[in-house]
């Protein structure tokens, strides 16, 4: 999933010289948000294995970390699209009599 998020954003960037727009932006940020649920999923499934004593080849400190890494960009994200959008359109329709 990390490529394709990844290849959008970096295509829709830099190609052309395309400026991004709003939902384009908006979409990327979305896309990020989902790559740490999913990435967030498969970690906790890879320590549920463990925990359960099922093979699993990952090692404690790689769950712990990657958990860490994804909670903590998932906060990240979230709150950059709560800020970047959220709040923006709040604030446009409390302007707009």
């Amino acid at each position: 999933m990390n490529p394709v998020v990844h290849s959008i954003m970096y295509y829709t960037a830099s190609t052309l010289g395309v400026k991004v727009g709003g939902g384009v932006a908006m979409c990327i940020t979305t896309l990020k948000i989902l790559q740490m649920v999913v990435g967030s999923t498969v970690s906790l499934s890879a320590g549920f294995y463990k925990l359960l004593g099922l093979s699993c080849r990952v090692s404690d400190g790689v769950v712990t970390m990657a958990l860490l890494g994804y909670f903590s960009y998932f906060a990240l994200f979230v709150d950059f699209f709560r800020n970047g959008y959220l709040n923006k359109s709040i604030k446009l329709a409390k302007k707009t009599p």
